[in-house]
């Protein structure tokens, strides 16, 4: 008995220097050398179509969700079989990571081979500080060379990355800038990693605010938008002890915010993929093998869409959004 209770006082000991630690530091978040261009739904509405965009645009919207992000590899497998290619992407999170790879025109086979090479850790830094454990340098590192170290406005296809805003307090999205860093503040889980600091901005995960970022793709152009939730659709993670609990509850209210964005989806495509560990990359094939076989479900009504989008319209080509 007496083992157990040292065992318990050390534990409470070393949580308590840890945070003290933390709380102690000096360390900074880091802070961009550019100022990135923000923007809110409201005002990315009223400004001008990316020139890259013509007729009738199709839309995927990535959404975020950890380590289920593999489920989008499997979407993108199904319809690239199918010969379906998105004219614009968004994404939030590891969907941010999706999109930009999807972006920048790699292909299925392309994007696997990368994907499947990696490590969780590799992607990872660990740099304890007071405003976080983690930080994703090395994501914003592998995502540049993956991509060929482009800009985002210099992309084959039209992308936009969200972000949550702590001092503005409403999500944001971002059109142009270096795509590594981007993906790097979309990604930036709070309490875990490390946010981005810019003059007047806190920059967090954009699954704060918007996880699925379907109007967000409406607003940049798109008249059809297929979405892929990867975060809402099982929510069958156990709340069997403190944590599990904290996690449902933090979902269900994520899950909340969503509705909105799955309403505005033409296309909704939910896999039913729930991790054993979502801080395992064990289930990997299961979640693309999900991800796949959910959209092959919805092959008929994506290519009735794909069609309809294709057929000559009264419609002049995208110049403006109203």
């Amino acid at each position: 008995m007496q083992g157990v209770l040292r065992k318990r006082v050390a534990w409470r000991w070393g949580l308590i220097a840890l945070t003290v630690g933390l709380t102690a530091c000096s360390s900074q978040p880091p802070r961009l050398d550019y100022v990135p261009a923000l923007q809110t739904l409201a005002e990315l509405q009223q400004s001008p179509v990316d020139k890259r965009l013509s007729g009738r645009p199709l839309a995927l919207a990535f959404g975020g969700g950890g380590v289920r992000g593999y489920v989008h590899l499997g979407v993108i497998k199904a319809l690239d079989e199918a010969g379906v290619r998105a004219d614009l992407v968004t994404g939030t999170s590891v969907g941010a990571m999706a999109a930009a790879l999807y972006a920048a025109g790699l292909s299925y086979a392309q994007i696997e081979s990368l994907i499947n090479a990696l490590d969780r850790g590799d992607l990872v830094d660990f740099s304890p500080q007071k405003f976080g454990f983690l930080e994703h340098q090395a994501l914003a590192d592998w995502v540049e060379q993956a991509t060929g170290f482009q800009r985002i406005e210099a992309l084959p296809i039209p992308l936009g990355i969200t972000v949550t805003d702590l001092q503005r307090r409403e999500p944001l999205l971002i059109t142009s800038g270096p795509l590594g860093e981007t993906v790097k503040m979309s990604s930036s889980v709070p309490g875990s990693f490390i946010p981005t600091l810019t003059t007047n901005s806190i920059l967090v995960d954009g699954g704060v605010l918007n996880n699925l970022p379907v109007r967000f793709a409406k607003a940049m152009g798109a008249e059809r938008v297929i979405a892929i939730d990867i975060y809402c659709g099982a929510q069958n993670y156990p709340a069997t002890n403190a944590f599990g609990v904290l996690f449902a509850s933090t979902r269900l209210q994520s899950c909340a915010l969503t509705q909105s964005d799955q309403q505005a989806a033409d296309i909704l495509i939910q896999p039913n993929f729930e991790p054993e560990n979502p801080r395992s990359l064990e289930n990997r094939q299961a979640a693309i093998e999900a991800g796949y076989q959910a959209t092959r479900q919805r092959l008929p009504e994506i290519l009735q869409y794909v069609q309809g989008l294709n057929e000559p319209s009264r419609s002049t080509p995208v110049q403006s959004k109203p």
